[in-house]
């Protein structure tokens, strides 16, 4: 500190010339200042606003800006370890508190859910997820006119679980023998028709639609997926029983949409008939 009063003159205070200090002429050498002429006697001191400099191992930010009115020249010294500590602590104390919020907040909203499902519950099960792909794709391309000129749209459905609840009872048993379907399927289709988009409806249901096929051409498809299904071995006996389904087509025109379509093929399926483990074709 600079005064006229002598009492609040510093004390002890060491004056260096700023050319012989060694991080001075280091910074000018990385700048790459010319250090020969920047450290002559009468030259002027270089500017070396906002660098970064190392001192006794520690990180100094310098500010250095002009006094016009005494013609100096200030340099202020920024030591940043300190404060980079600081805002390395207070960034991990708002990252952790962020965390704990979201994860409390994440455990109240699962709890409530899972209370609401508790509520909700009854004898008729939604089932797990199955590996086959849902109808979604088929609706799209009857809906928007997309499928290919001449298509039919196929229905397989298992009789026992038409139009009827699934309980806890029958979950086992629909599980297995909807499995046995679609891994059938899933192997099988595209073998007798490379056109065919085919999806689960529902945990009872399978649609498939046919493209570019002529009335014999879906027929045939018919009878060999009726044929693939009839010599499926169910894993047991009340299984077996069970796997007895119906198969029913319609053939789509321009004007059909996916809703009109599936109300062509009801009729079909509210007349089921069911002998011994074969499957009636309606055809609509």
């Amino acid at each position: 500190m600079l005064s006229s009063d002598p009492a609040l003159n510093a004390s002890q205070s060491n004056f260096s010339n700023l050319k012989d200090v060694l991080w001075y002429q280091e910074t000018l050498s990385n700048i790459g200042v010319d250090t020969e002429t920047a450290l002559a006697q009468n030259s002027l001191v270089q500017d070396i606003n906002n660098q970064l400099v190392t001192i006794n191992g520690q990180d100094v930010l310098v500010a250095q800006f002009k006094l016009d009115l005494f013609n100096w020249t200030m340099l202020l010294m920024s030591p940043l370890n300190q404060q980079q500590t600081e805002i390395s602590s207070g960034f991990m104390f708002s990252a952790i508190t962020v965390l704990v919020v979201i994860f409390v907040l994440f455990l109240v909203i699962y709890k409530l859910l899972s209370y609401f499902r508790k509520d909700m519950q009854n004898d008729d099960l939604v089932l797990p997820y199955c590996k086959m792909q849902s109808d979604e794709k088929i609706k799209y391309l009857i809906d928007t006119n997309a499928f290919k000129d001449q298509a039919y749209l196929a229905l397989i459905q298992l009789n026992e679980f038409y139009q009827k609840p699934i309980t806890t009872e029958s979950l086992p048993v629909l599980l297995g023998v909807g499995s046995k379907i679609s891994e059938f399927l899933l192997g099988s289709v595209h073998k007798f028709n490379s056109k065919s988009e085919f999806g689960k409806a529902n945990e009872s249901q399978w649609l498939i639609l046919l493209q570019d096929t002529t009335e014999k051409e879906a027929s045939e498809f018919i009878d060999n997926i009726r044929h693939g299904l009839v010599t499926i071995q169910a894993e047991s006996e009340e299984q077996q029983k069970v796997l007895k389904f119906s198969t029913c087509k319609v053939h789509l025109s321009e004007q059909d949409n996916f809703a009109s379509a599936v109300l062509r093929l009801k009729p079909a399926l509210d007349n089921i008939k069911i002998v011994d483990s074969l499957s009636l074709v309606d055809e609509f």
